[in-house]
């Protein structure tokens, strides 16, 4: 899952990127999938000059 940034980046904040974290387990729950417990990645992603564009959530799943 991708968290494109806003302008002012407050979407970047905890509260943003756990909701979606949240969001990627339970879906993964209801697809009868079972996430691997702290495996979550989160990696920022960066424009071309550096300035942030995203956060990437990765979990595993098995």
């Amino acid at each position: 899952m991708t968290l494109e940034t806003s302008d002012d980046d407050s979407d970047l904040g905890d509260l943003g990127a756990e909701a979606a974290q949240i969001a990627m387990i339970e879906q993964a729950n209801d697809d009868g999938l079972e996430s691997v417990h702290g495996s979550i990645r989160q990696a920022g992603v960066l424009t071309d000059d550096g300035t942030p564009a995203a956060i990437e959530l990765v979990i595993a799943i098995q």
